[in-house]
């Protein structure tokens, strides 16, 4: 099981932090397609919340999600499965809570993930690669957030 957590100070209101990291259909905007990441869109219509659901196409297939915890805005936490011809190959959970300070924003990511049956094997390799992916995330969204005007 991987399990991983990052701490950011953002220099940004934690109403603007929240609203990016819920704008699912916008991860593009400010998250290019490198390493994993492809591309996220929401299914689910209406606005965001627990239960919506959204596609996240990265370099290894296309992760199916939901968001599992939604507390405006300081808490958001999404869980999604991959699946490779109909068997489940990993599964990972990652989520935001955020502190409004008075500089900004403070960041905790948590990510948790595991992977299903002879994929196991694969273990140390995808550790090392979701911990930079989510390294990764967090660096472009501080990034984004903080070249605001």
């Amino acid at each position: 099981m991987l399990q991983l957590e990052i701490d950011e100070m953002i220099k940004c209101p934690i109403d603007q932090v929240f609203a990016r990291l819920a704008d699912i259909s916008a991860y593009s905007q400010w998250l290019p397609p490198e390493g994993i990441f492809v591309s996220t869109r929401q299914l689910s219509q209406g606005p965001i919340g627990v239960g919506t659901t959204y596609r996240d196409r990265t370099t290894l297939g296309t992760f199916r999600g939901e968001v599992i915890e939604f507390q405006r805005p300081t808490k958001i936490v999404f869980k999604h499965r991959l699946h490779w011809l109909g068997i489940p190959v990993l599964e990972t959970c990652p989520g935001y809570i955020l502190e409004a300070t008075e500089g900004g924003t403070k960041l905790h990511h948590t990510a948790k993930g595991r992977l299903f049956g002879i994929f196991r094997l694969i273990r140390p390799r995808a550790n090392h690669f979701a911990r930079k992916e989510r390294k990764r995330t967090v660096a472009e969204l501080k990034a984004s957030l903080e070249s605001l005007p």
